[in-house]
């Protein structure tokens, strides 16, 4: 992610702690802070609302935002979103406007008190959307 943001300077990165907790909770954004002040924005517990902003964002066309977030449960919070609006919003404008956004998403193992409750395997959403569609 380092050496992308160094290329792209419209890369922007927004999640719960990204910016804090060496790296966000999963270690993803280790680093970014310090080196990228203004591009790495630390938001509230809003699923919802950060990937409407980023949605927003991205259609502006000015940056192209990387949204985290902490588990892949949260991807339904933010659902609305994801499949309403920026998954459509191409299609809205006639195909004409690009919607540059990237979910980041830890799904690794982790210890079985937390997996109970934030580990479900609902990836497969987002990773093949056209399915969702179609």
């Amino acid at each position: 992610m380092h050496r992308r943001m160094d290329d792209d300077k419209r890369i922007i990165v927004m999640g719960e702690d990204v910016h804090r907790l060496n790296g966000g909770t999963n270690g993803a954004t280790r680093g970014l802070a310090a080196a990228f002040p203004d591009r790495v924005l630390g938001t509230p517990i809003s699923e919802n609302a950060f990937a409407g902003l980023a949605g927003g964002i991205a259609i502006d066309g000015r940056y192209r935002p990387v949204v985290e977030f902490m588990y892949a449960d949260f991807l339904w919070v933010a659902a609305d979103q994801l499949f309403n609006q920026i998954a459509k919003a191409r299609h809205m404008f006639g195909g004409d406007a690009s919607v540059p956004v990237v979910l980041s998403v830890d799904h690794r193992p982790i210890d079985g008190v937390t997996a109970a409750r934030w580990m479900k395997a609902f990836l497969s959403l987002v990773e093949h959307p056209i399915t969702m569609f179609a």
